[in-house]
């Protein structure tokens, strides 16, 4: 029992300093048990492969696997640089930057990368607020930069050729638009006309007025209430 706690591995006490096949020096004591059924416990010093030049961090015994240290790389499909595992092949990976590409409009995508690794630009609408200027005036689209404008919807006063305005999107065509004020022209009475300004004047005004009565005898004539055009009774 003595020996046992002096020499637990069996043999002589005397280090082994045998080589064993991964190249380190066995470390124990002379051992009875076979270096086949020993786990070298030492950093593991294996070659990485090539483009890699991080120790590998297990232990000697245990698989190195790809490494897993942060490291900036460039996917040569889309051109984006961002931090992955050096031993992770990025050209499987999908990129999760944003596309950034130019755009026929002129804005950059905003999309996440696109999978085939090149932006197309007919692929995706863009959803920046519109920039382009109208011909026909100064305001702003409002719509989405991938929409077409159409005519412009804000609210204006167009002239009319009656001298009035009429209220109506910016982008109407005037020749389309009826004036809705009143009319406002005299008549040959004097009164003023009650009708629209795109309808024809009355030809009869129907203006309440108190005329002389025709048939009254009084020395101060009576009078009668009746439209300014109606001819007075006989």
């Amino acid at each position: 029992a003595e020996d046992f706690d002096r020499f637990p591995h069996g043999g002589c006490g005397a280090p082994c300093g045998e080589v064993l096949g991964c190249g380190h020096a066995c470390p124990l004591t002379c051992h009875a048990v076979p270096h086949s059924q020993l786990h070298c416990q030492m950093d593991c010093q294996r070659p990485r492969p090539p483009g890699c030049t991080h120790p590998c961090p297990k232990r000697c015994f245990e698989a190195c696997g790809a490494c897993r240290v942060l490291v900036q790389r460039t996917r040569q499909k889309c051109g984006h640089t961002f931090m992955a595992p050096c031993g992770v092949d990025v050209e499987e990976e999908r990129c999760t930057q944003v596309c950034g590409a130019a755009m026929l409009c002129g804005h950059t995508c905003p999309e996440v990368c696109h999978e085939s690794g090149r932006h197309d630009p007919l692929a995706y609408k863009c959803q920046a607020p519109c920039e382009r200027t109208r011909a026909t005036c100064a305001h702003p689209c409002g719509k989405l930069c991938g929409d077409p404008c159409g005519p412009c919807e804000a609210p204006v006063e167009h002239p009319l050729p009656c001298g009035h305005a009429a209220s109506a999107p910016c982008g109407t065509d005037p020749a389309s638009l009826t004036c809705e004020a009143k009319c406002g022209r005299r008549l040959d009475c004097g009164h003023t006309c009650p009708n629209a300004c795109r309808d024809p004047c009355v030809p009869l005004c129907l203006v309440p007025v108190k005329k002389p009565h025709p048939l009254c005898l009084a020395p101060v004539p009576h009078t009668l209430r009746q439209a300014c055009s109606a001819e007075p009774p006989a």
